[in-house]
């Protein structure tokens, strides 16, 4: 088990990595808390909230009074309920991710864009479009722009393990604070369809972000368009 990060996250990533490894398959049932508790030497809590966040990453689901079963991998989902990167949502559910850069330049954004970096008219951006392909076949484009003056290298130096978040933080110091996002469904243009290798006008979910950091200034606006088979998912509570 990874020996870096609160307890409950080193049991949720060596629990996701026992389910991309076959050790739970699909329709098994996973140990009690009590069990897992044991097992990790932590209490029930610690457990529940590594199970928590397996639920909302899409690999288990809870039974009321059953337990927690495992789902299929092939369910791809990408949780809302926390600000997290493509990259992250998928090797957590035991996929291989890849990324292809498609274009990387310094622009002066759209005024929308610019708006929502709280920009003056005159600043630039790193206008980043990504490809991010599981296992080897295309599923997201990505667009992102990025304040210049923020991140100034970022228009030439290589995205650190292909993640723009983890490149953030481990270059550039900045945290993630949290998000807004707007969902909409859309049909492929040309180049989109060319990239996913969709037919023309396949349908596609949408989703526009705008990115704070930890002194809530905007970090990143970013578009993604996903195939509908990775759906967006959310675990609600009363």
């Amino acid at each position: 088990m990874a020996a870096s990060g609160p307890k409950y996250v080193q049991i949720k990533d060596d629990l996701a990595a026992a389910l991309a490894t076959g050790t739970y398959p699909p329709d098994s049932k996973l140990p009690s808390e009590t069990e897992l508790a044991g097992r990790y030497g932590v209490t029930r809590m610690t457990v529940r909230r590594a199970v928590e966040g397996l639920v909302v990453d899409g690999l288990v689901s809870r039974r009321h009074g059953a337990g927690t079963f495992v789902l299929a991998q092939a369910e791809m989902s990408r949780p809302l309920n926390r600000v997290t990167s493509f990259t992250e949502d998928m090797r957590a559910q035991g996929y291989e991710v890849e990324t292809r850069i498609v274009s990387r330049e310094e622009v002066t954004p759209p005024g929308d864009v610019r708006s929502a970096l709280r920009l003056d008219e005159s600043a630039l951006t790193v206008r980043l479009e990504r490809v991010r392909l599981v296992n080897g076949e295309p599923v997201a484009i990505q667009r992102s722009w990025v304040p210049l003056g923020r991140c100034p290298g970022l228009a030439r130096d290589d995205l650190v393990d292909g993640s723009l978040y983890v490149t953030f933080k481990s270059v550039y110091g900045i945290q993630i604070k949290n998000a807004r996002q707007q969902i909409t469904a859309t049909a492929a243009d040309q180049q989109q369809a060319n990239l996913l290798r969709l037919p023309l006008r396949s349908p596609l979910l949408e989703v526009r972000r705008t990115t704070l950091d930890h002194n809530n200034s905007p970090i990143e606006v970013a578009e993604t368009w996903t195939l509908p088979d990775i759906p967006l998912t959310i675990e609600l509570n009363n």
